[in-house]
């Protein structure tokens, strides 16, 4: 009497129908690890180089930036140099004139300003 009670053959049925889903699933499930491990075998070596390679960038990046700085304060010591120079050869020369008139003297000290103009352009005339 249990066999042909039509609840029970009902859910049988049930069961049965879906005996192709959960072997598809199964073969899915199969399918889906043999994807990854082909993500894997392909992909994970291109990752890794990829990660390498933004290390690699990152390095390259900072020592750029460390050259840059360094050739700015090269630049600032090379400014302060110039400026000292500058203030040097215009003690000497208001030294060297002392002796002679001041009108001379001045001239020569408005000449100096107008030959040296390391401050501005960088370069002399």
């Amino acid at each position: 009497m249990l066999l042909f009670n039509p609840c029970l053959m009902n859910v049988l049925s049930l069961s049965y129908d879906f005996t192709p889903f959960i072997r598809q699933q199964n073969h899915d499930k199969h399918g889906v690890s043999s994807a990854l491990s082909y993500h894997l075998m392909i992909f994970a070596p291109i990752l890794i180089l990829k990660n390498i390679f933004f290390i690699l960038f990152y390095f390259f990046l900072t020592n750029i930036v460390k050259i840059i700085r360094q050739i700015e304060n090269l630049n600032n010591q090379i400014t302060i140099l110039s400026a000292f120079s500058f203030v040097i050869r215009f003690l000497t020369l208001i030294r060297q004139q002392k002796s002679k008139s001041p009108f001379l003297g001045a001239l020569l000290v408005l000449r100096f300003f107008y030959d040296n103009k390391t401050y501005k352009t960088g370069a002399k005339r």
